[in-house]
């Protein structure tokens, strides 16, 4: 997936961490911390309020990603707010902040399936479920970017 193609305005993200590395688990992951990147923190200023939890999902950073996402009153918070708690093996919460998204959730491909999908591959990172994932994050993140403008 060529993310600086589909996503410019984030070419700082994509040089920091590859796509291959990222998101490449579907539960939890460990990646570093961001507090000795301060390029790429300055860099999220200009990051629209609305993608600024996916750019800490991309680098596996739950806890500052759930943070955010958890005070943004708005379809995409509760969007990104589902895939944290997927993400931390919390099903069940996942799929009540796609319910609290409502009608928005027709902007990804079917992620009530895809929670189920992950919850059904019980820890294994399968590579067509992370290649899903890959996807409906970038599907979110060019909605969040695009709105913004």
């Amino acid at each position: 997936m060529d993310y600086v193609a589909e996503l410019p305005s984030l070419a700082a993200l994509f040089e920091l961490y590859d796509s291959e590395v990222a998101m490449s688990k579907l539960v939890f992951g460990n990646l570093p911390t961001l507090d000795s990147q301060p390029n790429l923190i300055d860099q999220l200023e200009k990051v629209p309020d609305a993608a600024v939890p996916g750019v800490w999902i991309y680098l596996d950073d739950l806890k500052r990603a759930h943070d955010i996402c958890q005070d943004q009153q708005t379809p995409e918070g509760a969007l990104w707010h589902a895939i944290v708690h997927r993400l931390e093996g919390d099903f069940w919460n996942s799929k009540y902040w796609l319910r609290q998204a409502g009608p928005a959730t027709e902007w990804l491909d079917d992620p009530y399936k895809l929670v189920d999908d992950v919850q059904a591959a019980q820890g294994k990172d399968k590579p067509e479920l992370v290649l899903r994932q890959r996807q409906e994050w970038l599907q979110l993140m060019k909605h969040c970017l695009e709105v913004a403008q």
